[in-house]
């Protein structure tokens, strides 16, 4: 059986010291991201299905 875990990627030791908060901050980003387009959706749903019950009222611009 293999000692190494995972392949290693040679890299110097001042690469290694800003690998790690650089990945935190973009997964950060990325949860920051999900949860505005999560609430940018269900914001617009709200506001469409207010706009839906107000179309039915039974008057017909037609």
């Amino acid at each position: 059986m293999n000692d190494l875990g995972a392949l290693p990627i040679p890299t110097d030791a001042a690469t290694a010291a800003w690998a790690g908060p650089v990945f935190a901050l973009m997964a950060l980003t990325v949860v920051v991201l999900l949860i505005w387009q999560a609430v940018r959706y269900f914001r617009s749903e709200d506001s469409d299905s207010d706009s839906d019950s107000d179309s039915d009222s039974g008057s017909d611009s037609d």
